[in-house]
């Protein structure tokens, strides 16, 4: 509940924004998991599925006629094992994180 309240601060969560979207500005970067709402007489599932097919699928065979490998990667479940470091290091940079390294906040009084 904490971290809930730490990202969602304000000054906090404009931050995360803008983070995500200097992310959403690299091409090399495809995220195709995100929900979406249809705007046909399609379900919202279905929109889901045509777009992942159209972003993975499609793309994986355009970029088999350029390359020999492809590497697909699915963060489901990640966070039991994930090094939490790393967190830090993606939203502030490794350099930054590394610099300003330190403890959390005191929890706030709820």
């Amino acid at each position: 509940m904490y971290l809930v309240h730490l990202i969602t601060d304000t000054d906090n969560w404009e931050f995360l924004q803008n983070r995500f979207a200097e992310f959403r500005k690299n091409p090399k970067i495809i995220c195709s998991s995100l929900p979406v709402i249809s705007n046909t007489k399609e379900s919202d599932k279905a929109e889901l599925i045509k777009k992942w097919w159209r972003e993975i699928e499609l793309q994986s065979i355009e970029q088999a006629l350029y390359y020999n490998h492809v590497i697909h990667t699915d963060i489901t479940d990640c966070y039991g094992a994930i090094y939490t470091h790393s967190i830090s290091w993606a939203i502030h940079t490794k350099k930054t994180a590394k610099e300003k390294r330190g403890p959390i906040l005191s929890a706030p009084a709820f």
